[in-house]
């Protein structure tokens, strides 16, 4: 412990610490990712960001530069090394073992910095922890009593434990190991920035090295990464919509939100999916409008804002034949929903046959699509109802419903409390992770639900006078 304590002290090491807590720290994390993603580099990168995780909890000040990690391990794989289309992929075979071995290196890392700081940093019990708990503990009851619970019981086990880890850990780690004192106001905004950039190069990237293009229309079959396909794609690229417009404003260059936030709905557009063009263009407007409140220099963002419309206009009137042919699956498809209508009155049957803890995540006969069966998912990825009203009903019943209603509330006073310039863009981003998720699962995804339980803590704990 004394030499622990010694070697932070160290000149060389308090560099690296004031390295690890700028945003161009996090802008590298996320860079890396891409990297990763694009040029198959997973083991590579991964190798770096368990050093840094090793490093951080060993002579870190706190645990902050685990937060832009955690979210770019998950957007890392790459479209060939997706484990459901690549049985010899990077995580099969010495590779994977390799990667396991990574991770138990980062559990231990951290387990070791609870175990020397057990009192942790931040003071006091995190306000949504019991709520949080309250929601993990519906999703361990899911389906007892029903059809499908003896068949799938481990496996919907697995599922409900990875999910109520995914939400609550985070939260927990990062309120009691990050010293929320010092963090920069705009720590998360820059977070959410980076994944923006990594988001979109790696749309880029698909576009670039994958069969996209078939006959001058975008395949969207063909979209997909290592983590995930078209629609969360678009998701994740969305979700940095509210960062690009509050980073601008902090820095004084309200201008560029608009130009970034364009840059990043562009890419999203690129992915077909309506879902995340619907709610991307509804958080664009509103957060123009919030930083056209708060922005110092309105004529020069007023005119930007109005050269990006006249832009737009321009862009369809010049091109409106070759846009309509490189969208015309999605003008075809309109506003159909996909069969989600028929799939969500099959989930309210099961809630109704099932009504308390629900049918369980791995629902009987479900199948959403001719594809989409339960034996054609992996161990813990069942197929799941493409909204997180539906979910919670067919899956958890009334106690998952009343579980995550009590989240709700909790959240909104906590948020209400907290309401400030800063922390609207953060309910912004959360917006978009809620009502994505009522026509889609994200809610239901790790990916999402990690990003979603570490803004839940940064909304909670951050000051709000905090020095850049």
């Amino acid at each position: 412990m004394n030499y622990i304590s010694d070697v932070k002290q160290q000149s060389g090491i308090q560099v690296i610490n004031r390295f690890l807590a700028s945003p161009l720290y996090v802008v590298l994390i996320m860079a890396l990712s891409a990297v990763a993603n694009i040029f198959q580099a997973e083991l590579f990168v991964y190798t770096l960001y368990t050093a840094v995780i090793v490093y951080t909890c060993l002579f870190g000040v706190d645990l902050s530069p685990l937060m832009p990690i955690t979210l770019a391990c998950y957007i890392a794989p790459s479209a060939a090394n997706n484990p459901g289309n690549n049985a010899n992929s990077v995580f099969s075979g010495a590779s994977g073992i390799y990667i396991a071995l990574l991770g138990a290196c980062i559990a231990g890392s951290i387990l070791y910095r609870i175990i020397r700081q057990k009192q942790g940093i931040c003071a006091g019990k995190p306000k949504l922890l019991f709520g949080l708990l309250l929601l993990g503990g519906a999703y361990m009851l899911s389906g007892i009593g029903s059809a499908a619970y003896p068949d799938f019981l481990m496996k919907n086990l697995l599922f409900a434990l990875i999910q109520s880890l995914s939400l609550l850990f985070p939260y927990w780690l990062f309120s009691r190991y990050v010293d929320w004192k010092s963090i920069r106001k705009d720590y998360m905004a820059w977070i959410g920035v980076s994944l923006g950039i990594a988001m979109a190069a790696q749309i880029l990237g698909i576009c670039l090295f994958q069969d996209v293009f078939i006959f001058g229309v975008i395949w969207r079959v063909n979209f997909y990464t290592g983590w995930g396909m078209a629609n969360n794609i678009a998701f994740m690229q969305i979700l940095a919509i509210p960062s690009a417009f509050y980073i601008a404003l902090r820095y004084r260059r309200a201008w560029a939100g608009p130009v970034l936030g364009a840059v990043f709905m562009a890419a999203a557009c690129m992915t077909y999916s309506r879902n995340a063009i619907l709610f991307g263009t509804l958080i664009y407007i509103v957060c123009a409008l919030l930083t056209l409140r708060y922005a110092p220099r309105q004529k020069s963002y007023k005119f930007v804002l109005f050269g990006i419309a006249l832009l737009v206009v321009a862009v369809f009137l010049v091109f409106h034949k070759q846009l309509a042919r490189v969208f015309s699956v999605l003008l075809f498809k309109g506003l159909d929903l996909s069969h989600r209508d028929e799939f969500f009155k099959e989930g309210m049957k099961l809630f109704y046959r099932w009504p308390i803890f629900g049918s369980s995540f791995f629902s009987p006969g479900f199948q959403p699509w001719d594809w989409a069966t339960l034996d054609s998912f992996s161990s813990f990825f069942p197929p799941r109802w493409h909204s997180t009203v539906i979910q919670l009903f067919a899956s958890c019943g009334l106690v998952g419903v009343a579980a995550y209603g009590f989240h709700r509330v909790q959240t909104i006073v906590v948020f209400w409390k907290k309401r400030s310039k800063e922390n609207v863009f953060l309910h912004c981003t959360i917006f978009i992770i809620l009502a994505c998720s009522l026509l889609d699962s994200h809610f239901f995804n790790v990916g999402p639900t990690l990003f979603y339980s570490m803004l839940l803590a940064f909304n909670e704990h951050c000051p709000e006078d905090n020095a850049i």
